[in-house]
């Protein structure tokens, strides 16, 4: 993990009060602990990426209330396009905010694209790709792959914590259904079938379509980046008690080294 944590930690406690956001209370902060994520999912960054991903990482969990005009989520979303767009093109800054533009309810973190966070890779690499590059099969089927395994892992992890409800996967609803197993049995399946996708993630480079010299230049970054976040995130979540049964479905995941 970054060795900027405790300052990425206190720069996010002062933001989220900043914006009168409520994720990150005091009493919560270390519960929740959005910086040792951001730190451990773009473990290169620099203090100051680290603090935008950081903060774009709480702005994700406030609740629906905070999504109306000029309330404080408005406002933060202000200052992390601004500070997320420095440095970078017109055309960039536009993708970042269509990917970052869904509903209040479509934010919870279980259901919520992670297209915004790969895009915050470039930043981090302090490089951006083209947009016919971004928009080739090679640099498409890293993201779709990654947001996949992601968006599978975090449904099992919400299921491990909250059981068959609003936020299940439509992967562990269909499972528990057409199997007609419970949901302990559902989550073995899925975690062996997400376990299989990350060994396939991991040597996909070698399988993904040819592609031109100056798409080869971008998608091995983008690969290190995405294989990161697959990796700081599960290191993350083994770090908190109530997920360490569900990591362990995973003790055979690849290194991505």
């Amino acid at each position: 993990m970054s060795s900027h944590y405790a300052a990425v930690k206190a720069h996010t406690l002062a933001w989220s009060q900043r914006f009168g956001l409520p994720c990150l209370a005091p009493n919560v902060v270390d519960l929740v602990d959005l910086a040792a994520l951001a730190c451990r999912v773009y473990p290169a960054a620099g203090l100051a990426e680290l603090c935008l991903a950081s903060d774009w990482l709480c702005f994700l969990f406030p609740g629906e209330e905070a999504f109306a005009s000029g309330g404080p989520l408005s406002q933060a979303w202000v200052d992390l396009s601004r500070r997320a767009g420095a440095g970078m093109s017109s055309a960039w800054h536009a993708r970042f905010e269509q990917h970052n533009a869904v509903s209040g309810a479509a934010r919870r973190v279980y259901r919520l694209s992670m297209l915004p966070a790969f895009d915050l890779i470039e930043v981090v690499q302090q490089t951006e790709i083209p947009p016919e590059i971004y928009a080739t099969d090679r640099i498409q089927g890293i993201l779709r792959a990654g947001n996949a395994i992601l968006s599978r892992v975090r449904d099992v992890y919400a299921a491990q914590q909250n059981g068959i409800g609003e936020d299940t996967g439509s992967l562990l609803l269909s499972v528990c259904r057409e199997q007609q197993c419970s949901l302990p049995e559902a989550l073995d399946y899925v975690c062996a079938l997400i376990t299989a996708e990350m060994k396939r993630f991991a040597g996909m480079l070698r399988h993904l379509p040819a592609s031109s010299l100056d798409c080869n230049r971008y998608a091995g970054p983008l690969w290190i980046g995405v294989a990161d976040w697959l990796r700081g995130y599960l290191d993350w979540q083994r770090g908190h008690a109530r997920f360490l049964h569900a990591a362990r479905a995973f003790a055979d995941a690849p290194d991505f080294a």
